[in-house]
Parts: C-alpha cells; structure tokens; sequence
C-alpha cells in the first residue's frame, strides 16, 4: 500500500526485521509469507 511517506531504516529496525521475518519464516505457510512480504513492500 503506497502512503506516500518514505520510510528510513535504521540498524535496529531493520535487525528487528529480519528477526521476525526469520520467526515467520520457521512457523508461518508460505501463503502467510508471501501475504506479509506484500504488505511490507
């Protein structure tokens, strides 16, 4: 969804990230993943 902010990322946001994106990863279907990707985008 485009809101027309731009979003900066720092170090500890994004190491936040991956850390719930690696726990998604291990427990959530691919569907639920490809949905949560989407949204991040």
């Amino acid at each position: 969804m485009k809101s027309g902010y731009n979003i900066l990322w720092i170090n500890d946001a994004l190491s936040e990230l991956k850390n719930t994106i690696d726990y998604i990863e291990k427990h959530a279907t691919e569907k639920e993943l490809k949905k949560i990707t989407k949204e991040l985008d």
